[in-house]
């Protein structure tokens, strides 16, 4: 989905956390996401020093937790929104910023959209 005529009204798109991504939750709530650095065992155990782990661990502050726990594969992201709006109330230009979240998510490779 790249370029202007192809991209996805946000809005109206499913976002679905692909199945390589783990998740943590950690005791204070905040989430945190792992990506795998090779998606095969044996690259990992070919590449990798012994005291390095076949992930890298991305951390997200209390926003992105919240969008984060709402990414179920059922929910749009106008959905999704409307259930974030107490969270964002006071915050300038709240949807926006979780859309652009979104958008980082997906051309990061972190999540795949429904339409």
């Amino acid at each position: 989905m790249t370029g202007k005529r192809n991209a996805p009204n946000w809005l109206d798109v499913v976002p679905v956390v692909k199945e390589k991504i783990g998740t943590i939750v950690h005791d204070d709530g905040l989430i945190s996401i792992l990506i795998p650095r090779f998606n095969q065992a044996w690259m990992a155990k070919l590449f990798l020093p012994k005291n390095k782990k076949n992930e890298i661990r991305v951390n997200f502050e209390a926003n992105g937790t919240a969008v984060w726990k709402q990414i179920d594969g059922q929910k749009t992201v106008r959905e999704i929104l409307q259930s974030l709006a107490k969270t964002g109330e006071g915050q300038e230009k709240y949807n926006d910023r979780v859309i652009l979240f979104l958008q980082n998510l997906y051309n990061s490779g972190f999540i795949v959209v429904k339409k």
